[in-house]
């Protein structure tokens, strides 16, 4: 009820701003204010400011339209492999002085060697809308509606804040996890003030993780089926610290058990959720920091829900060759039954651009102790022209024979060929 509450009033402000005189000048207060906006950022593709774009855009809107054309392979050593085609169709541009659209569309097919053709026991094609959102700008504020993901959190590669997204985990998670983000139906406001951030999100059916293509009987043990939330952020030149509140429901069903096999189902529960993030910059150092309080979380191994507090840390290094390091840990501590506290996770990233950018090279190295395991992955990636591009990478794990089966998509050995065609 609070957070309906905080909702409510939340919109009211959101409302209230467009009343308000503007203090920055006529011009485009964005555009004036440098300091500002090297803290305050928007989503990829999601400008306030349509009117320069259309100008500097007089283009027709086919023109925008991109197709891209896709094969990958993955060989492994432990488990099943990848082999899949794919095509997609990109569009992003302004349609009107202050409204923006975006659509991004696949159609994938899975042939005989691929991992999840064999769970299913056939080929078979799969078409996938990722994102189709339109956004109206006015003032200082936008209005997102239509299929998107949304991200909150500092510290890569941990998730104590960043649980508003579910993952697909029959996609490839190489060295960045926005590979396997799964974008939702939602409705989003961010509003732009002096140097603070309101942002107000309501998703009426979210979606779960998706662990397999097989399995689809996902229910929901409660009536009301709906997420919505609240982030407050406060941007410093060098410093940012952001106050979230939001009511979820679990990205992983809990498998539950039926004497009748066949009726067996995956439930998800609803949970609330409190955060705060903060990141502070010194240098060619950046300090990041997540805390976050959920209501009603389950451990699996022993299927008991308590409330849990949870902590993640890193840091971010950019050095003089634009080389970028970042590492981080998270912690999840229990407030209930003793024992059920959960070791943590460290994680560890890097980066680089080579021959005019031309070459990518990316690191990422996960260390947990619950499940157990071991895992790093080193990707490349090559522009050979302005049409084709070309991937390799290499992953190695060492994975506790007891916890496999909690880390399906993890091989021992793997190597992964991507060939990229954009038209």
């Amino acid at each position: 009820m609070w957070l309906k509450i905080l909702l409510f009033l939340s919109v009211l402000f959101s409302l209230c701003v467009h009343a308000q005189e503007n203090t920055v000048g006529e011009t485009d207060w964005l555009l004036e204010d440098d300091e500002f906006t090297s803290v305050i950022e928007m989503e990829p593709g999601k400008p306030l400011d349509f009117e320069l774009e259309k100008v500097a855009n007089p283009s027709p809107w086919w023109q925008e339209l991109k197709t891209t054309l896709q094969q990958d392979i993955t060989k492994a050593q432990g488990s099943d492999g990848v082999e899949r085609s794919k095509i997609q169709l990109d569009y992003e541009g302004p349609l009107y002085p202050g409204l923006y659209f975006q659509m991004q569309t696949h159609y994938r097919y899975f042939s005989h060697r691929d991992v999840q053709a064999i769970d299913k026991g056939k080929t078979y094609g799969r078409s996938k809308v990722q994102q189709i959102w339109l956004q109206y700008s006015q003032d200082q504020c936008a209005y997102t509606l239509g299929r998107q993901t949304l991200v909150w959190g500092e510290v890569d590669g941990t998730f104590a804040v960043d649980v508003l997204t579910p993952f697909d985990f029959t996609e490839q998670l190489f060295t960045d996890y926005n590979d396997l983000r799964v974008a939702q139906d939602m409705l989003l406001v961010d509003c732009y003030l002096s140097q603070k951030l309101i942002q107000i999100f309501y998703t009426p059916k979210p979606k779960t993780n998706v662990i397999s293509h097989s399995v689809t009987n996902v229910g929901v043990n409660e009536s009301g089926w709906e997420e919505f939330g609240i982030r407050f952020k406060l941007a410093y030149p060098g410093f940012d610290l952001s106050f979230m509140l939001a009511q979820l429901y679990w990205n992983m069903p809990v498998y539950i058990p039926s004497v009748n096999q066949d009726d067996f189902q995956f439930e998800s529960e609803k949970f609330n959720l409190a955060g705060l993030s903060a990141s502070f910059a010194k240098g060619r150092l950046l300090y990041k920091g997540d805390l976050a309080y959920k209501s009603n979380q389950v451990d699996v191994p022993t299927a008991e829900k308590n409330s849990t507090v949870e902590l993640a840390l890193g840091i971010e290094y950019s050095t003089l060759d634009n080389q970028k390091i970042n590492s981080g840990y998270w912690q999840v501590e229990s407030l209930g039954s003793e024992g059920n506290d959960r070791p943590g996770i460290f994680t560890l990233g890097w980066s680089q651009q080579y021959f005019h950018d031309d070459l990518s090279m990316s690191l990422l190295g996960n260390i947990s102790q619950q499940p157990e395991y071991q895992n790093v992955t080193l990707l490349g990636v090559y522009k050979i022209s302005d049409v084709y591009t070309f991937s390799c990478a290499l992953s190695l794990a060492n994975i506790n024979e007891e916890d496999k089966v909690l880390v399906a998509g993890l091989a021992d050995r793997a190597v992964s060929f991507s060939f990229k065609a954009e038209i």
